[in-house]
This record gives C-alpha cells, structure tokens and sequence, in this order.
C-alpha cells in the first residue's frame, strides 16, 4: 500500500497533474498530521482518554468490514 504523498511524488515525476492539487504539498500534509496529534493529545489531557483510545479500534473495524463487504473487481 502506497501512502498518499508517494503517489504524489510519483504523479508528479511522471507528470500527471492533479484535479485538485495540495496548496503548500507537502508541508500541508504534515501541518495537517499534527494538527490532528494535537487533537488528540489534548482530548487525553481533558478526561477522554477512552474516546482516544477507540478511535483506532474504531478505524480498524471499519477496515476489516470494508475488506470483508467490498466487491471484487
């Protein structure tokens, strides 16, 4: 699986241009991962350690119903 800006780096190397580029890429993409850690590491420190927590048990089912429910092809 590729990450996102590796696509982007590899579109652009052969290049395709985007519909939609990323204003500032890829300074953007890290601003926006940690603005995201900051999210959630103040939802920790104000009491909701259990919310954080099950974001990512949350993330992973929907993962796994995803893989189990899509059709192939």
């Amino acid at each position: 699986m590729l990450h996102p800006s590796e696509i982007q780096k590899s579109n652009y190397q052969e290049g395709i241009q985007s519909k939609f580029p990323s204003i500032f890429y890829p300074v953007s993409n890290y601003i926006c991962i940690a603005f995201l850690v900051l999210i959630l590491g103040l939802m920790s420190i104000t009491g909701m350690e259990i919310q954080v927590i099950l974001i990512p048990v949350w993330l992973g089912f929907l993962f796994v119903m995803y893989k189990l429910y899509k059709k192939p092809g």
